[in-house]
């Protein structure tokens, strides 16, 4: 075999694992992103503390007012189930744990 037919039949190889790696991985289509599943809450609202309560969420930031259904996404609920507080009862001293930002889940929009 001359150094020719050495070059030319690698380049045949490599043309075809060009083409086996073309057909093998193709990009995937962009599929359309699941839309995320949102809710209704409602934010109640308690002495001294009526004001909006703010959550951050995967870098967004929600503003959410008290006593208005709003609708939020799944993350958002699920950060104010996580929001737990300590409150002590005042007889026996002994620690409770309650909701930072008690709220009620209106429905799934």
């Amino acid at each position: 075999m001359s150094a020719t037919d050495q070059g030319a039949e690698g380049q045949q190889t490599v043309q075809e694992t060009q083409q086996s790696n073309d057909q093998g991985s193709k990009p995937a289509k962009a599929s359309k992103a699941a839309k995320p599943r949102t809710f209704i809450i409602n934010i109640a609202k308690e002495k001294g503390n009526a004001g909006d309560v703010f959550i951050g969420a995967n870098g967004v930031g929600y503003q959410v007012k008290r006593g208005v259904n709003v609708e939020v996404p799944e993350v958002v609920v699920n950060i104010l189930r996580d929001a737990i507080s300590l409150e002590y009862d005042p007889d026996t001293m002994e620690p409770r744990e309650v909701p930072s930002y008690p709220f009620s889940i209106v429905g799934q929009a």
